[in-house]
């Protein structure tokens, strides 16, 4: 539907090289780099989050023939290892939330159930109405991996919730997370497509 020049992950094509691929590398990279300039508990974790979700990244693209050896599983593989991103950032926050003694189920943890609740509950709502239903196996894989989502949600919101607006960063960046997440899974369950511009 849409041409590569309406992508944004045009402007990092840097030696003949994908834009998407040198982009989460660059995030990479980055995380590292500030885990070797503040060397945090929290944010040895967080590197090692972002880093397997730019091996997702990796996999879902079929960069390096990494679809082609890993079939048509790719895409649970790649899934799999993102999960885990989700896993390891909710650690880096739990971290954060316990060195500063913050109460967990406060009304950001909160917010953020309700809020991927809705979401979830309208999308099957969608794939129900319009015949998009993927099957009891998928859906209890969207249900799980709408968990751990959810959970990233809820525990950077409760964070942010009790450190104020000193963090307000840290709230929208995982709300991004969650977007971008949710664009590709409406993509490939829902067949909407629409925003595929938006994710590099």
């Amino acid at each position: 539907m849409y041409s590569r020049k309406d992508r944004g992950d045009k402007y990092f094509e840097w030696f003949s090289l994908p834009g998407s691929l040198v982009l989460t590398t660059l995030l990479s990279i980055t995380a590292i780099a500030l885990t070797i300039c503040f060397r945090t508990k929290d944010r040895k974790i967080a590197a090692s989050a972002i880093v397997c979700c730019s091996m997702d990244d990796i996999m879902l693209a079929g960069y390096f023939g990494m679809d082609e050896l890993i079939g048509s599983g790719a895409f649970y593989v790649g899934d799999g290892i993102f999960s885990g991103g989700h896993l390891i950032y909710i650690a880096a926050y739990m971290v954060q939330i316990s060195v500063n003694d913050y109460t967990y189920k406060n009304k950001g943890f909160w917010g953020g159930i309700v809020f991927t609740t809705t979401v979830f509950v309208v999308i099957t709502v969608y794939m129900v109405a319009n015949g998009t239903f993927p099957g009891i196996t998928m859906y209890g894989i969207c249900i799980l991996y709408a968990c751990i989502i959810g959970a990233d949600l809820s525990t950077i919101w409760s964070f942010s919730y009790s450190a104020c607006s000193k963090k307000s960063v840290a709230e929208l960046g995982v709300l991004v997370f969650f977007i971008s997440d949710l664009i590709i899974g409406i993509g490939k369950l829902c067949g909407i497509n629409y925003f595929d511009v938006s994710i590099w």
